[in-house]
């Protein structure tokens, strides 16, 4: 995945919610990238795990995936009640 695509979502989550909720996505993703170069590619798995951590964290998943008209699936996987923070999900590019 171009690095384009992770800098967006790194940019959309600090302007919403702030600099501290995107190290909380980084953690949740296990990512330790210290910045992203949009013209490098980055594994797609690593893109997911950060749309994940956002849907996590955040409820962020449909936003991202419209500000860049990527093709997502997502699958709850465990979830008590439907859309709760605490969901486990499963994200992938078709």
């Amino acid at each position: 995945m171009k690095g384009v695509i992770n800098k967006g979502i790194q940019e959309l989550v600090e302007e919403k919610f702030g600099l501290e909720a995107w190290e909380e996505v980084k953690r949740r993703a296990g990512c330790h990238e210290p910045f992203f170069a949009t013209h490098r590619e980055y594994p797609d798995e690593m893109t997911a795990d950060l749309v994940e951590a956002a849907a996590g964290a955040l409820g962020l998943i449909e936003g991202v995936c419209t500000l860049f008209d990527e093709e997502l699936s997502v699958r709850e996987i465990s979830c008590a009640l439907e859309g709760d923070p605490r969901c486990t999900m499963e994200v992938s590019f078709p």
